[in-house]
C-alpha cells in the first residue's frame, strides 16, 4: 500500500512538471501547482521540496516565507537535502520565522552529512565568521574541501585563499594556485584576480606576465576594479615585458570609471595621469577611444550577467 501511494504522488509530481513544460499538454502554471501540491500532501519529498521552492519564489502565488518554511519542513525531515539546506538559510536569514542561527546551522549540517555541495560551501561560511558556531578554520577548510572536490566554484575559490594565507591550513601557494585556476575556469573574477596576481608575483607559480594579463583581463572584463587597475600596471611594464602605455592609459580610465571606492578611484586617476604625460597626441586619441571600447564592454558583459 505504501508503495502504491509512492507511486502515485510521484506520478502527481510528474504530472505537474509535464503541465508546466508542456510535455504533451497545454502549458499551465495553476495546474502543474495542483498537481504538485497533490504529491506533496501525499507525503511525497520531492513535490514537498518543490512547492516550498514556488512559495519562496511566489511562483503562481505571492511570495510566501512561512509557506515555503512549512514545506521545506516536511521534506527536511525525510532527509531531503536540498530542502534541509533551504530551511537553514530561512532560519539563517530569519524569513518566514524567527532568525534561529543554531537551527540553521543544524539543518545546513544536517544537508552537508548528506554530500550536498551548497550547504558544505554554506556551513564552511559560517565556520568561518563564527555564525552559529564557534568559529573554526580548520573545520571551515574541512568541509570547503568536500565541496571543492565536487566541483563548487565558490568553495575553490575560498578554499584557496585559506591555503594562500594558512587559514585553517598550512601555507601552501601551488595548491592556492591549483584551485584559483579551476575556480577562474569556470568564470568566477575573484580567482580569475588571484590567480593574475599570483602570476604577478610569481607565488605558486612561475612569474609569467602574459599569462598574468590573460586571467587579469578575464576579471577586468567583469568589472573587478583592483583587477582593472592591476592591469594598467601589468601595461606599464617592467622586467618581465615591454611598456604600452596606450593600454596602461586606458585601463586606469576603466578602473577610475568603476571604482566605487574613492581611495582606488583617486589611485587610478593618478598612475593614468602620470602615463598620460608620457603619450604623444596621437597616442593620447587613441588611449582615450580604447578606454571608451573598454568600458562599453565592461559594461556589456555585466549587463549580460544580469
Amino acid at each position: 500500500m505504501l508503495s502504491l501511494v509512492a507511486s502515485s504522488a510521484a506520478a502527481q509530481l510528474h504530472a505537474g512538471f509535464s503541465i508546466d513544460i508542456g510535455q504533451g499538454v497545454p502549458v499551465g502554471d495553476v495546474a502543474a501547482m495542483a498537481s504538485t501540491r497533490n504529491a506533496a500532501e501525499q507525503g511525497y519529498a520531492k513535490a514537498q521540496f518543490q512547492l516550498g521552492i514556488a512559495h519562496l519564489a511566489g511562483r503562481d502565488l505571492l511570495p510566501d516565507a512561512a509557506g515555503a518554511v512549512t514545506w521545506f519542513r516536511k521534506a527536511a525531515d525525510q532527509g531531503h537535502a536540498e530542502a534541509q539546506f533551504e530551511l537553514g538559510n530561512l532560519y539563517l536569514q530569519g524569513r518566514g520565522m524567527a532568525r534561529d542561527d543554531t537551527q540553521g546551522v543544524r539543518w545546513l549540517g544536517q544537508s552537508a552529512a548528506q554530500g550536498f555541495a551548497p550547504a558544505q560551501f554554506g556551513l564552511a561560511s559560517l565556520y568561518r565568521v563564527g555564525q552559529g558556531v564557534k568559529r573554526d578554520d580548520a573545520t571551515a577548510a574541512g568541509w570547503l574541501e568536500k565541496a571543492a572536490a565536487q566541483g563548487h566554484v565558490l568553495a575553490r575559490t575560498m578554499l584557496g585563499t585559506m591555503y594562500a594565507n594558512g587559514w585553517g591550513v598550512n601555507v601552501d601557494l601551488p595548491r592556492a594556485a591549483r584551485l584559483f585556476r579551476l575556480a577562474a575556469m569556470q568564470g568566477n573574477v575573484e580567482a580569475q584576480f588571484y590567480l593574475g596576481m599570483m602570476y604577478v608575483s610569481g607565488q605558486g607559480v612561475t612569474a609569467d606576465w602574459d599569462a598574468a594579463e590573460q586571467w587579469l583581463r578575464r576579471a577586468a572584463e567583469q568589472g573587478h576594479v583592483i583587477a582593472q587597475f592591476n592591469l594598467g600596471t601589468v601595461y606599464i611594464g617592467g622586467a618581465l615585458r615591454a611598456s604600452d602605455y596606450v593600454r596602461a592609459y586606458a585601463w586606469y580610465e576603466v578602473a577610475a570609471l568603476f571604482a566605487t571606492d574613492p581611495e582606488w578611484r583617486d589611485r587610478a586617476r593618478t598612475l593614468r595621469d602620470w602615463v598620460a604625460a608620457r603619450l604623444s597626441p596621437v597616442q593620447t586619441t587613441e588611449a582615450r577611444r580604447h578606454a571608451v571600447e573598454l568600458g562599453a564592454a565592461v559594461l556589456s558583459t555585466q549587463s549580460a550577467r544580469r
